[in-house]
């Protein structure tokens, strides 16, 4: 469930940000957000499924 949420996240129909949150794109549950937080950041993404910048010297 965890990964669909994620997956939903990065294809801009959820937010994990509250800030970010309209009509058509929904919240996620505050209990359920550290979880996909979690899978977020090891897919290279932050809470509202835009690519993290990669540190220097990395590729």
């Amino acid at each position: 469930m965890y990964e669909f949420l994620a997956y939903r996240v990065i294809t801009g129909h959820l937010t994990c940000i509250p800030e970010k949150a309209t009509k058509t794109k929904r919240l996620i549950p505050e209990r359920l957000r550290p979880k996909v937080l979690e899978i977020l950041a090891e897919s290279g993404f932050d809470g509202d499924g835009q690519p993290l910048e990669k540190e220097a010297g990395q590729e």
